[in-house]
């Protein structure tokens, strides 16, 4: 069974969404609602950790040694979060891309848990694609947003 390879990616991935959503919040003061929303995803992603703690040890904790997937899910931000305008998209985007990263994955999770009828990890994952995907929508939405103004007017 492969499912242990996946918790441990979820793990990673999910980690790594949380720290980054905390990172861009701490560095964009002067945008309220990016640091409120992407604390609140940020705390909701760190709920999901604490949530998914007692399927991992039910199925057996692995280490992986490097991601199985194209972009490294534990990878720093590329530099600090780079301030209003055009920064604030880039950091938008870098979050999306962890974000689908985490969805996918628990989406995948999810059809584990049905293929063994193992209703409390459906549940979880049921929860957690409905909150990583909120993420998602409130970035796009924020993306679209800001986009014309920070490259177009931006010098």
């Amino acid at each position: 069974m492969r499912l242990p390879e996946h918790l441990a990616l979820l793990v990673t991935a999910e980690t790594a969404l949380a720290d980054a959503l905390t990172e861009v919040a701490d560095g964009h003061p002067g945008e309220p609602d990016v640091v409120a929303l992407t604390s609140r995803f940020a705390e909701l992603g760190r709920a999901h950790l604490r949530r998914l703690e007692p399927v991992v040890r039910h199925y057996g904790e692995v280490v992986l040694d490097e991601s199985p997937v194209v972009s490294t899910p534990g990878a720093a931000l590329p530099g600090p979060p780079r301030g209003s305008g055009a920064g604030l998209v880039w950091d938008l985007q870098n979050l999306v891309v962890r974000a689908t990263l985490v969805e996918i994955t628990w989406t995948a999770v999810g059809q584990a848990a049905q293929a063994l009828r193992d209703r409390d990890l459906l549940r979880i994952t049921d929860v957690s694609v409905a909150d990583t995907r909120s993420a998602l929508a409130w970035l796009r939405t924020r993306i679209t947003q800001s986009a014309p103004q920070a490259l177009i007017a931006a010098g």
